[in-house]
């Protein structure tokens, strides 16, 4: 007599993809099942899409490209195939601590009290938000709120090399 259950057992142990959902939170190391260091492959296995790939770039030392959920509002940053940075550009999504597109300056500064200005590249008006963690164990990461000077316009959270990197991959 035939047993099946191995075959069975492989079944239901292998994972199945989920979305994302408003309810999974960004933070400094990802957001759901996503995490910072996951290759493409690793991402896919743990995301349903569907996705498209954007805003290539790189030379022979560095490759860098982003996955994005189509229609998602959520993009996810490959440097040298490894994911580095998420990027958040509408609502529904938030971080941790709650704030999202449309937060209020005053509030990113209430939430995480440890907050460094810049001045925006593009917007005389704008800023970007720098946060740092406190854990000396996540210091390598970033979370950046990009604002129009009042709110929130966009946020991206990851390795300090590639928050920091203002227009995407170019």
């Amino acid at each position: 007599m035939m047993l099946l259950w191995p075959s069975l057992a492989r079944f239901t142990l292998a994972q199945t993809p989920v979305r994302l959902t408003p309810a999974m939170r960004l933070s400094y190391t990802g957001i759901g099942p996503a995490r910072m260091g996951m290759t493409e492959a690793q991402l896919r296995k743990v995301l349903a899409g569907p996705f498209q790939v954007n805003d290539q770039a790189g030379d022979d030392s560095v490759q860098c490209y982003y996955l994005e959920l189509r229609a998602g509002g959520v993009g996810f940053m490959f440097l040298d195939y490894k994911l580095a940075r998420v990027d958040v550009y509408e609502t529904p999504w938030r971080t941790v601590s709650g704030a999202g597109v449309g937060t209020s300056v005053a509030d990113i500064h209430r939430l995480y009290g440890h907050v460094e200005d810049e001045p925006h590249h593009y917007d005389s008006e704008g800023k970007y938000l720098f946060v740092t963690p406190d854990n000396p164990a996540l210091r390598q990461y970033d979370l950046v709120f990009e604002t129009d000077g009042k709110v929130v316009t966009a946020f991206r959270a990851g390795l300090r090399k590639a928050t920091g990197l203002v227009e995407g991959c170019a």
